[in-house]
């Protein structure tokens, strides 16, 4: 009897880590839309517009790779 209770009582903690490493995981994984949404796309914007400029005055580019 004693036995059954372990394997029980593991199965749950396993679901119970389970399910907060997945609300955790979620979390994490709207934090990084939104992170992207708001600041490396204006970066990129940013970026193009130096590049702009710069290829205007004949400086060269910069944020390119050859």
């Amino acid at each position: 009897m004693a036995k059954q209770e372990n394997i029980l009582i593991a199965f749950l903690s396993l679901g119970a880590v389970g399910a907060i490493g997945y609300y955790y995981l979620h979390n994490a994984s709207q934090d990084m839309d939104t992170m992207y949404a708001e600041r490396l796309i204006p970066i990129s914007l940013i970026i193009e517009s130096r590049s702009t400029r710069m290829n205007r005055e004949g400086t060269g580019t910069v944020g390119t790779r050859a």
